[in-house]
């Protein structure tokens, strides 16, 4: 036998209920409440129970939190009630005594509400992760969050500070003088004054099958290859990884510079390693980079892009969105080549991918392997080439220097800094070009809020030097 009582089903233990005077009913202890009526998404058993008409009840008692693991947890609910929509609510606490588990990877302190057309407990308070990991320290992060034990996400929101007030970052972070870059997971800076290179917000996930905890938007982290920043703590291997734009803070204007792509780094070893494109649009004359685009495409010895193991179709999604990027690659994958070059893509040059790590005794980050190049403004390329790229942090100014090798006698040198954009090839007739461009042609003036920006033919010397720096 059960009384309906608002949206709620009221079981009395002993079966029967008492009427007084007035219809009015006694009071039920270890009675089992079910609600609503409707869903049955929660039951509260051991309540204590007095309802005082068809839509009005309260009480307390007693409701189960079951985790993935199948670990069941008993939550007392001090006040049970009817809200102004005629739904069941009531409120419980867990203290961090109660060792209460979220799930085997988060633990949890704080306020627990119940609603009766939700079919997930609220919790309101802090979790906490656990892992062994020396580098990241463990703090209680505040949130509010419906959460389904099969599929725990915890909201992280830019600017979050652990229930003791520090500032918590997930991501990389660079250090100055000297230079160094250091992953924080949910965890402080090493100095306020550090930069943020990478870094996210969405949801806190964690991934058995990876041992990682994962934050990310809910679309990325149901399909990782989605657009979007990630940033990833394996509690094995203690290795952070990130996925998304990658911001070095290098000072390149007036040029645009961007980067995008994965990092990993190592804790046993110290060090990161970078799978990345990088686009660059730059002051330039069309015509030596036609020339440029022409020995690459009609080298024998350059050799076609794997998409699937460079950063480019990462990379793209990042800039142009994932349905004009899915279109994209549906072109490339069906015919080879884009039907119609977007805008967004035509760049002076796009490095689709290619492998780089940070090498602290040069203060540098250095690539290493072969550079897939997909386009030179709206030229498509897709060839991989031997090279060589060095961007190094400088008191005097940033520097990037690309070294391209289109086949074993041909090859291409730009280097950037302090707005001076220098070139110099193997080919003649690239430097020709150069040498004759007008200067009213090769060079911008500075203007108000806006650094001048020129353009000018570099030595063979210049790149002979700077393989030798690279080997070092």
């Amino acid at each position: 036998m059960f009384i309906k009582a608002a949206d709620a089903r009221i079981y009395p233990d002993s079966g029967k209920a008492v009427f007084r005077k007035r219809a009015q009913l006694d009071p039920f202890t270890n009675a089992m409440i079910v609600a609503n009526d409707i869903t049955k998404y929660h039951n509260i058993y051991n309540a204590d129970v007095k309802i005082r008409g068809r839509f009005d009840y309260e009480g307390s008692g007693y409701t189960d939190y079951i985790n993935e693991a199948n670990h069941i947890y008993q939550i007392w609910l001090k006040k049970i009630e009817i809200d102004m929509n005629m739904q069941t609510i009531a409120e419980g606490k867990i203290i961090g005594e109660d060792q209460f588990m979220l799930s085997a990877n988060f633990e949890f302190q704080g306020d627990v509400d119940l609603e009766a057309n939700r079919e997930f407990l609220v919790f309101d308070g802090s979790a906490r992760i656990l892992h062994d990991c020396p580098e990241e320290s463990v703090f209680w992060i505040p949130f509010t969050a419906e959460v389904n034990p099969k599929n725990i996400q915890i909201p992280i929101i830019a600017g979050m500070k652990s229930i003791t007030n520090d500032d918590l970052y997930s991501g990389l972070v660079s250090r100055e003088d000297p230079f160094g870059i250091y992953p924080v997971f949910l965890s402080e800076k090493e100095d306020e004054v550090d930069q943020v290179m990478v870094t996210t917000q969405g949801y806190l996930s964690y991934d058995k099958r990876a041992d990682e905890y994962l934050i990310a938007s809910q679309e990325k982290l149901k399909q990782s290859n989605f657009p979007g920043p990630l940033v990833a703590l394996n509690i094995n291997s203690c290795q952070v990884r990130t996925d998304g734009q990658l911001n070095f803070g290098f000072d390149f204007e007036p040029i645009e510079f961007k980067t995008y792509g994965s990092s990993k780094y190592n804790a046993q070893d110290d060090d990161f390693t970078f799978n990345m494109s990088i686009i660059m649009d730059f002051l330039f004359d069309d015509n030596a980079l036609d020339l440029f685009t022409n020995d690459i495409n009609r080298s024998a010895e350059t050799k076609g892009v794997n998409f699937s193991k460079v950063y480019y179709e990462s990379s793209i999604k990042e800039i142009m969105g994932q349905e004009k990027a899915d279109q994209l690659i549906s072109d490339l994958n069906l015919s080879g080549a884009i039907r119609k070059f977007p805008n967004e893509l035509k760049k002076s040059i796009y490095l689709a991918g290619l492998e780089m790590y940070w090498d602290a005794g040069a203060e540098a980050f250095k690539s290493k392997g072969m550079i897939a190049i997909a386009n030179i403004k709206d030229n498509q390329v897709f060839k991989s080439v031997e090279g060589q790229v060095m961007i190094t942090r400088k008191r005097s100014g940033d520097k990037i220097e690309i070294y391209l090798e289109v086949d074993e006698n041909k090859w291409y040198y730009f280097s950037f800094s302090r707005g001076i954009m220098q070139a110099y090839s193997s080919n003649k007739e690239f430097n020709t070009i150069l040498i004759e461009v007008k200067d009213d042609k090769r060079f911008i003036k500075p203007s108000k809020g806006q650094k001048g920006n020129e353009y000018i033919l570099a030595s063979k010397r210049k790149k002979e030097e700077f393989l030798e720096r690279f080997d070092e």
